[in-house]
């Protein structure tokens, strides 16, 4: 039940079912970066209009909010790090029955889907609110998000008990569970992570959806305050984080929040915390992991375009085999459209091929694609050789068509197939030679060509009315 049915039909057909909507038009850039490279295969983009949208925060020197304070918080990404300090570990819910009352079992199933909070991240987000709020951000454009219920009660008790909020209008903001802020945003978001334990256990934390949804619901700046090394054990809980020291802002919470409960006025002389030698390396290592998967998936984006970009400079056409997993799939077909080539999945199931060529080169179906056959003289003996015109021994009347005559040869056996099975045809990304014939070939069939987008987005679509189930056999006794 976790897999959805969508995300099979995507597993099995690709992009033959699915089009990604690449464009977006709520966040800045930044904040867009790591759900683009860890959920979406770094496919989307940011509108012009929202790409570069950060906070406009005024500098108040008499509370320390000036200089590399002020940059942090202008930040569109902030990753706050608690350090594992004790003041900033989780707490558990003390509500439920002891193991005694329950047995082993219970205990530990309770322990693991228990509700946690965090009294320590809830001061701090409280207090961080504030500060937004004195450099001149509005209370309705800030958002606060836990994944935890528990926690959510812990924010809402310690804004309405805090007689700064109360003047400054924050005593009741909003703050919600994921789940709860499903498809509402804001200029700032500001998420509590809640988890900080030795054991490095990240529990709900773990559902990557709910994560993904949290941190794309800010506009300009997204804050998350939490332990570095707690949620570093999880690897897109980590790839996070790292994304945050390569892109963002990575601060320690005492940078922002003394123990006096001020802004330091010199951040950079506040001490770091000092992980445990065994805690550390783990990190370590851990963090190096993530970095070695990151090079290798860029090393795989270099040598797929490397050889699209040959095939794209010689013509022809290339299939690749079947082993492809999921992200080089989406790599592959990012980059053929992205030099302007022609491309689409053949076959099904285990059997399922990418095949990329030129326009102008006729496409013919993989080799194990399912309908393919063995007398196709195109086809590659190799799963990753190129085929070029003219290398086959033997020439057929259809390889002495020009690649328009072929294009209006099959362009008008599908239009001529259109019926009660195949009631649509549609052509991706016709050139505008194309785009004529078709015109001319619709026209005499009595039919209309819809026409969306252009240059490599254009889209082609002919539609023929098929007859109602209820109206089939009508008259008939």
């Amino acid at each position: 039940l976790e897999r959805t049915l969508f995300a099979r039909m995507i597993s099995r057909y690709g992009d033959d079912v699915a089009a990604l909507l690449s464009i977006q038009y709520r966040m800045n850039t930044t904040i867009m970066g790591w759900s683009s490279r860890a959920f979406y295969d770094s496919r989307l983009e940011a509108a012009d209009s929202v790409a570069e949208r950060t906070l406009e925060l005024c500098e108040d020197p008499a509370a320390n909010l000036v200089g590399d304070t002020l940059l942090a918080m202008q930040a569109p990404l902030l990753f706050v790090d608690t350090g594992g300090l004790a003041l900033y570990r989780e707490d558990e819910d003390s509500s439920a029955p002891d193991e005694d009352c329950r047995g082993k079992k219970a205990a530990a199933h309770a322990a693991i889907h228990q509700s946690r909070a965090n009294a320590g991240e809830s001061r701090f987000v409280v207090h961080y609110t504030k500060l937004l709020v004195r450099c001149g951000l509005a209370p309705k454009a800030i958002s606060i998000i836990a994944p935890y219920s528990r926690q959510v009660e812990r924010l809402r008790l310690d804004f309405a008990g805090d007689t700064d909020c109360q003047k400054a209008g924050l005593d009741k903001p909003r703050i919600n569970t994921v789940d709860s802020f499903q498809g509402q945003e804001a200029d700032a978001i500001l998420i509590s992570l809640v988890r900080s334990n030795e054991s490095g256990s990240v529990g709900f934390l773990a559902d990557y959806r709910r994560l993904n949804v949290a941190v794309t619901r800010g506009r300009k700046h997204v804050m998350l305050v939490g332990d570095a090394a707690t949620i570093s054990t999880d690897k897109t809980l980590g790839s996070l984080y790292d994304y945050a020291c390569e892109h963002g802002r990575v601060v320690f919470v005492e940078q922002l929040l003394s123990e006096e409960g001020v802004v330091p006025p010199d951040p950079s002389a506040v001490t770091l915390p000092q992980l445990k030698p065994k805690a550390a390396n783990k990190f370590k290592q851990a963090r190096e992991t993530r970095q070695d998967k990151l090079k290798d998936e860029v090393e795989v984006r270099q040598r797929i375009e490397k050889e699209l970009k040959t095939l794209s400079e010689l013509g022809g056409r290339k299939e690749f085999p079947s082993s492809l997993n999921p992200f080089e799939r989406a790599v592959a077909h990012d980059v053929a459209a992205s030099l302007g080539l022609m491309h689409e999945s053949q076959g099904e199931g285990m059997q399922r091929r990418l095949c990329v060529w030129k326009p102008g080169y006729e496409s013919r179906p993989c080799s194990g694609a399912a309908g393919s056959q063995s007398s196709t003289k195109a086809t590659a003996s190799s799963s990753h050789m190129f085929v070029k015109p003219g290398e086959n021994d033997e020439v057929d009347d259809v390889d002495q068509e020009t690649p328009l005559q072929a294009f209006e040869r099959r362009a008008a056996a599908l239009l001529d197939s259109l019926g009660l099975e195949n009631p649509a045809a549609e052509w991706k990304a016709p050139s505008k030679e194309e785009v004529e014939l078709l015109q001319r070939l619709v026209y005499a069939r009595g039919l209309s060509l819809a026409e969306t987008g252009s240059g490599k987005k254009r889209r082609c679509r002919v539609e023929v009315e098929v007859p109602a189930a209820s109206s089939v056999g009508a008259g008939q006794t």
